[in-house]
């Protein structure tokens, strides 16, 4: 993977040696180049990420057990990279998952899915994502919210509420994280 995220950032930064076959070859644009991401949800994913000195996007509700580990190694692990130059700084997105609806009646059916798709993963047995109705059939209920918004590891698997309560959980996470002087989460932003 780190071999790819080199010559895809030389590529971006036409920062090829004389040696390489590519040096002749420029990328020309009329702006600041592209801006070049690590996906991931994997610890060697955030190693990779950190030793490219590449912003890194964790995906939270695939593996929330792991977020911690994978932010200190991207942390630890962290170098400079020559083609960005002095403003390279570490940067850190963590993804996760939010069901928001007008009422809790709402989010509680647009949990059904997610509830009915996790199941079958467990069981080894999913297919697709259903609609809501079909997911519920299946289920034979619909999902409280109250389960969802339990933490694992202090992360939440599942953001699940009214447009308030998902505020209201955020802010509390970001409360708790700087009270536990974690400093990962920088900010959030909503629009009402």
């Amino acid at each position: 993977m780190e071999t790819k995220l080199i010559e895809i950032s030389n590529w971006i930064d036409n920062g090829f040696s004389e040696n390489s076959a590519f040096s002749d070859i420029h990328l020309f644009r009329n702006k600041k180049p592209l801006g070049l991401y690590v996906l991931g949800s994997t610890l060697s994913s955030a190693e990779s990420a950190a030793r490219q000195g590449l912003p890194y996007v964790f995906a939270d509700f695939f593996h929330p057990v792991i977020t911690e580990k994978a932010i200190k190694i991207y942390r630890k692990e962290f170098k400079k990279p020559k083609f960005r130059g002095d403003d390279a700084r570490q940067e850190i997105t963590l993804c996760f998952r939010i069901i928001c609806a007008e009422t809790d009646e709402q989010v509680r059916r647009l949990l059904a899915p997610v509830h009915l798709m996790y199941r079958q993963i467990l069981e080894s047995n999913f297919i697709n994502l259903l609609y809501p109705e079909d997911a519920i059939a299946l289920l034979g209920s619909i999902p409280t919210v109250k389960t969802n918004n339990s933490l694992k590891n202090g992360f939440p698997q599942i953001l699940a509420g009214t447009p308030g309560q998902i505020i209201s959980l955020i802010q509390k996470k970001l409360k708790r994280d700087r009270k536990g002087g974690r400093d990962y989460v920088s900010g959030f932003n909503h629009r009402s």
